[in-house]
C-alpha cells in the first residue's frame, strides 16, 4: 500500500519499482499464500481438479492432478502488515 499525496492504492511490487522518483512511501504490505493440506482427502467429489483460488491479484490455478491421485483441500490467506513507523508526516 502506498500514499501518493492524499491518495492510497496497493501495487505490486514491480509497478512501484517503475514509478519515477522519488517514489511514493510504502505504508502497507500484503501477503497472500496459498496453503495445501498435509494429508489426502482421498477422492473426493467436493475438491473439483481445475479449482482455481484468487491470492491478492492473481488468480492461481492448480496442477491437475494425475487420474485416481489423491485430492488435498487449499485454503488461501491473506495478511496485511502495516508500517508503524511510516504513517507521520514526510520531512522536507
Amino acid at each position: 500500500g502506498i500514499q501518493n499525496g492524499a491518495n492510497y492504492r496497493y501495487v505490486d511490487a514491480s509497478t512501484y519499482l517503475a514509478l519515477p522518483a522519488p517514489r511514493p512511501r510504502i505504508l502497507l504490505i500484503q501477503l497472500g499464500i496459498l496453503g495445501r493440506s498435509n494429508q489426502s482427502v482421498g477422492n473426493d467429489s467436493t475438491f473439483s481438479d481445475g479449482q482455481v483460488f484468487q491470492v491478492l491479484d492473481q488468480a492461481v490455478k492448480i496442477k491437475t492432478p494425475a487420474a485416481n491421485s489423491p485430492k488435498y483441500a487449499r485454503q488461501v490467506v491473506t495478511q496485511t502488515v502495516a508500517l508503524r513507523n511510516t504513517f507521520g508526516e514526510r520531512g522536507q
